[in-house]
């Protein structure tokens, strides 16, 4: 009896230690700056690095409706993006010269075996873009042309 008490204790254990490492993220911390589009805030997590930009959300289980990823460049170009191991959909808001230049919303996640993925291209030069949840876009009515204040201003 003393060993199936043991037994089922060291099952417990593993089952929380299990659920407990499942629901931690990526360790991505959304402390980094914010942005400000049409009086909606959003806590940055800031890519300005090639390590940083090219894991982006891969692996991330989910975004708060505050939360997003800012990529940033020190060129003006055209920055493109595509979605390896994303796990959610998302909007996509490039940004320049403190203003939305392109938007792409409702981005899906590519399906498990996916073997290409698509990459998706802004219309407009820009310095930086924005990853947030996918609805953020329609649900704030953003649109192109509208002002936006980063904090610590990241894209100048």
């Amino acid at each position: 009896m003393k060993r199936f008490r043991n037994y089922l204790f060291f099952c417990i254990i593993a089952i929380l230690i299990f659920l407990v490492c499942r629901n931690v993220d990526s360790g991505i911390k959304f402390d980094e700056g914010q942005i400000i589009i049409n009086g909606q805030t959003i806590k940055l997590n800031i890519a300005d690095v090639y390590s940083k930009q090219a894991k982006g959300l891969s692996g991330q289980s989910s975004l708060t409706d505050n939360q997003g990823m800012l990529f940033v460049y020190q060129q003006l170009d055209n920055h493109a993006i595509w979605m390896k191991q994303m796990n959610f959909p998302i909007d996509i808001i490039w940004i320049d010269q403190q203003k939305i230049v392109d938007l792409m919303t409702n981005v899906p996640a590519p399906k498990v075996g996916d073997s290409t993925l698509p990459i998706y291209q802004p219309r407009a030069d820009n310095k930086c873009f924005l990853e947030v949840n996918a609805g953020l876009v329609a649900k704030y009515h953003w649109q192109i042309g509208d002002s936006v204040v980063i904090t610590p201003d990241f894209c100048r």
